[in-house]
């Protein structure tokens, strides 16, 4: 949805089961403290409202659409000609208006549809700024806000990351905003669970740093009904992760070869251990054919190359995560 790759740096989250350890004497280390889970809204709603969030975001605009993704409610509008020339706002200039954007549309969509004021949300982080210029005809200059969604663990601690949900604000060289792309998803509902300890020092620490909470959302293309919190250890390369929460999961695939195709096995960390799972596969040449294959933990295909995704659901807190992963079956 968005038009651009995003700047090169962002670290690979790989989850990791960590190593088992004896428990000690009095037991397994006790659930201390709570933490939030959020639960994000029907995107349906968002689109049966689109032409309301335009009128919101950009009500000077009519020649345009508004475009909202049916998976998530992720956002783009490509706004309408540039004005200013070819040389882009300065970073200043162009932070300025992003910020007077943001808060004219939270203001306006409050005014349009209470529920729908989350649209845009007020607990943005600017992460960056950069700039291009574009020649010819009626494409100016650009300069380009980016903007990472925090969330708040607990009313006492301050907000962190949010991974998978940002917002995008381009504006020309008049100062003007003319595109806006958001994967926030609007958040319905919020509830306090207990929260899980960091995991052991000698284990899932590195040189002294201690692990950081972050959520994790899931791109723009996945359905969601939760957004979990999770501990994070960040390395040169890596970043492990680790369920911050009861409720927090994450899923890997892994796969054995054998003569004649490849076997699965949807590793889960986190959760309740009762999931519901569900497998499907496709050719990268025939990405609209679908080929279900299994209700269980592991599944298998044949010879050729295939794109297989797993969601595995925890029926206990109604969790859902998947996993993909593509992988190529010989005869050998």
């Amino acid at each position: 949805m968005f038009h651009h790759d995003p700047p090169p740096g962002a670290p690979f989250i790989e989850p990791i089961v960590p190593p088992s350890r004896p428990e000690p004497p009095h037991g397994p280390p006790k659930v201390k403290e709570s933490i939030r889970i959020y639960r994000p809204g029907d995107p349906a709603e968002i689109g049966g409202k689109a032409e309301l969030i335009q009128r919101a975001l950009f009500p000077d605009v009519r020649e345009r659409r508004l475009q909202v993704h049916p998976a998530s409610g992720a956002l783009w509008f490509g706004g309408a000609r540039r004005t200013g020339g070819p040389r882009p706002p300065s970073p200043i200039q162009a932070r300025e208006a992003a910020a007077a954007f943001l808060a004219d549309a939270r203001r306006r969509l409050a005014a349009e549809d209470g529920r729908l004021a989350g649209i845009v949300p007020g607990d943005l982080r600017l992460l960056d700024t950069w700039a291009g210029s574009e020649g010819g005809g009626d494409r100016g200059g650009t300069t380009v806000c980016r903007f990472a969604r925090t969330l708040r663990p607990s009313p006492a601690e301050p907000p962190v990351p949010v991974f998978g949900e940002m917002v995008e604000i381009w504006v020309d060289a008049a100062g003007v905003v003319r595109s806006f792309g958001s994967t926030c998803r609007l958040l319905v509902a919020d509830t306090t669970v207990a929260r899980l300890p960091s995991p052991d020092p000698e284990t899932f620490h590195e040189h002294g740093k201690e692990a950081g909470l972050i959520y994790l959302s899931g791109d723009e293309d996945e359905e969601r009904d939760a957004i979990c919190p999770f501990w994070i250890r960040w390395g040169e390369e890596l970043a492990v992760i680790s369920p911050a929460s009861g409720h927090s999961m994450a899923v890997r695939l892994v796969p054995t070869r054998f003569p004649g195709g490849v076997a699965l096995e949807a590793l889960t960390v986190g959760g309740s251990g009762r999931f519901e799972y569900s497998w499907q596969a496709w050719s990268p040449l025939a990405p609209a054919e679908f080929v279900s294959l299994s209700r269980g933990a592991s599944a298998r295909v044949g010879v050729g190359v295939w794109d297989v995704v797993a969601r595995v659901r925890d029926v206990v807190n109604d969790v859902t995560e998947k996993a993909m992963l593509r992988v190529v079956g010989t005869n050998g």
